[in-house]
């Protein structure tokens, strides 16, 4: 591949990564595997850590700048994660390829499945919510309240398939548009929701269990982030809504400072194993468009519908983690 074009798929690797809080590796290891079929798994996921370091930071900065990010909690999180980072680097290091094609096409269905989940719910959500305006609209100009049925209840019931659509979220209520607002524009936010992050409230032995939680979860992404080279925002961003109710535009500023430092760790890792001898040319060369992509996914966020993009992605991943399994079998 030339160096142009690999510049270009770092930018369009940190554009999309950082739009939808997944870092980009999820996007950038498949296409490596497909691309460098002759290389170790070591090579390929070394890479893809330090462009997805790379992309994190970048992200990071442009996120801290919008006030989305829960520092408090992502560093309690960013210090789970980090051992699970060099466990899972140095697996890497030692892995068959045709168990890493395996284990890869495996998450890239499942990835691709997620996708289309929140996009579909992203979806539903907002029709219902149009569909209550609408009833209180025509309400008011009938001087009539608004029965609390069909579309109304539908709008105020539309929490359940979570912000932006993530499956399982309980967040579309007045409170959750207020989190997401003062998440968004660097508000402070109230004094319940600031215990172990936007979930609130929590306090005491609740607040301690729900940190014992995200650090758990985030040891776990840890681990499976750096061994297969994905940076773990694809996985991350989802436990955060679903398990500890973030807000989706936090969880997913929140991750993207997570992988800001345990990236690095993974990326430590292959270093001491020699493993940027055959591959540092090829990283840099992304990295050095996964920098302003980053800039340009994070600006995106906050004036594009995702939906389509979402479809797309999706399909994408689904089809090449197709071919990804058919290869890891023989086939």
């Amino acid at each position: 591949m030339s160096p142009f074009a690999l510049v270009v798929l770092g930018v369009l690797v940190g554009a999309i990564g950082t739009l939808i809080g997944a870092g980009g590796g999820f996007l950038l290891i498949p296409v490596l595997a497909l691309l460098y079929p002759t290389d170790d798994p070591g090579t390929l996921t070394g890479i893809s850590l330090l462009v997805v370091a790379v992309n994190a930071l970048s992200g990071s900065i442009a996120y801290a700048r919008m006030g989305r990010i829960d520092f408090r909690a992502g560093a309690w999180f960013a210090a789970a994660a980090i051992p699970g980072a060099v466990l899972g680097a140095w697996v890497s290091t030692v892995m068959s390829r045709r168990l890493f094609e395996a284990l890869l096409g495996t998450l890239m269905v499942a990835a691709a499945v997620w996708l289309l989940a929140r996009a579909q719910r992203a979806a539903l959500a907002d029709a219902a919510g149009a569909a209550g305006a609408a009833m209180v609209r025509g309400a008011a100009a009938t001087g009539r309240a608004p029965r609390a049925d069909g579309p109304a209840r539908a709008a105020a019931t539309a929490g359940a398939t979570g912000p932006a659509g993530v499956p399982g979220t309980p967040d579309a209520t007045p409170a959750a548009d207020t989190r997401d607002s003062a998440a968004e524009t660097g508000a402070p936010r109230a004094a319940e929701e600031d215990e172990v992050g936007p979930a609130g409230p929590a306090r005491g032995a609740s607040r301690r269990r729900s940190l014992g939680r995200g650090m758990a979860l985030s040891f776990l992404v840890g681990i499976v982030s750096s061994l297969l080279g994905i940076g773990g925002g694809i996985i991350h961003v989802p436990l955060l809504v679903a398990v500890l109710d973030y807000p989706v535009h936090v969880a997913t500023a929140t991750s993207h400072f997570v992988l800001a430092l345990t990236g690095w760790a993974g990326v430590a890792v292959h270093a001491w194993a020699g493993t940027y001898h055959h591959g540092l040319h090829r990283a840099a060369l992304l990295a050095a468009g996964v920098i302003p992509g980053a800039q340009v996914g994070a600006w995106l966020s906050r004036r594009v519908d995702d939906r389509w993009i979402l479809r797309a992605l999706a399909l994408a991943l689904l089809l090449a983690g197709v071919r990804v399994l058919a290869e890891a079998a023989g086939a």
